[in-house]
């Protein structure tokens, strides 16, 4: 690998680029999610070139260590200018714990480029599986190998997964021969507001083993975040439907509680103060909104507050 150092984890860094950058997502395009999904993330980076001040947010985060680094690297090893030619990124999987899921990226890919540095990877092999080309090999992580699997759909879509049976499936719901969340009536579903920019949404927290001990997660159905940007302003919204509607007064009551200890916490800064009076919280039904839209300049502004 040379000037990249330790090789060059291409599933990991292309999800750090998801959840590490602010993200312009058009409407998901859910007949590429599998109907079973209970987690998801969607960016599209094709618009997110034509957003100004999301665009000058990700142009300042790609020139700071270790983004730059590993942008550098990427170009070496695969001929693949992230920053430029990466289009959209979808992760989700069908279970909410770690090492799950698949990642869908879209770019103008060099094949033969990509596929010589697969094959320089430990234990890579190719194969024939549902009249699909398939590409393994084997990374360390935490001590331990683990295999990554990966497939080619159409000429600018590339599947991801650390896990077999994911990957498969995918590739089913991509072929047709599997429920897409498009035909289902999963609450994962549905269109993002207007201007999102980032997408993230998970369902099935009260059944799900979680790391956090969160009541409130323990408690919740589907959890929803979106982030973005409209000509009013920038916006941040989350979301979080309760399992009972018995719940929700207490949804709520958290909440507020939350944005009060803030102001208390900030009491002096006035910065700080002027965006949480901007902050919204209502209900309807079983679903606690909280909502906050203002300035991106008022953001930058309260963030450099020593």
């Amino acid at each position: 690998m040379g000037s990249i150092g330790v090789k060059t984890k291409l599933l990991v860094f292309l999800g750090v680029l998801v959840v590490g950058a602010v993200l312009r997502a058009e409407p998901l395009d859910e007949r590429r999610i599998g109907a079973d999904a209970k987690w998801l993330v969607h960016a599209d980076f094709d618009a997110l070139r034509s957003r100004h001040s999301a665009h000058l947010l990700v142009t300042a985060w790609l020139r700071v260590e270790p983004a730059r680094s590993h942008l550098a690297g990427l170009r070496e090893a695969i001929g693949l200018d992230a920053a430029r030619d990466l289009r959209s990124v979808t992760l989700y999987g069908q279970q909410l714990v770690p090492d799950r899921g698949v990642l869908i990226v879209r770019a103008p890919w060099d094949h033969a480029r990509l596929r010589a540095f697969l094959a320089r990877q430990p234990h890579f092999a190719e194969k024939e599986i549902d009249g699909r080309n398939v590409f393994t090999w084997s990374e360390r992580r935490d001590g331990h190998r683990h295999t990554v699997w990966a497939a080619r759909e159409e000429q600018e879509t590339i599947l991801v997964s650390r896990d077999r049976g994911d990957l498969l499936g995918a590739l089913a719901v991509l072929d047709g021969r599997a429920g897409s969340l498009a035909e289902s009536e999963s609450p994962l579903a549905g269109l993002a507001p207007d201007g999102t920019v980032l997408l993230v949404r998970a369902t099935g927290l009260a059944e799900a083993e979680l790391g956090l001990k969160s009541p409130i997660l323990r408690l919740s159905d589907t959890w929803a975040l979106t982030a973005g940007e409209t000509p009013e302003g920038v916006f941040v919204e989350a979301q979080l439907t309760a399992a009972s509607a018995d719940d929700v007064p207490h949804f709520r009551d958290v909440a507020t509680g939350l944005v009060a200890l803030a102001r208390l916490m900030r009491a002096d800064d006035r910065d700080v103060l002027k965006l949480l009076d901007a902050v919204t919280i209502s209900t309807h039904d079983r679903t606690v909104t909280v909502r906050w839209t203002g300035q991106l300049a008022d953001v930058l502004k309260a963030a450099d507050t020593k």
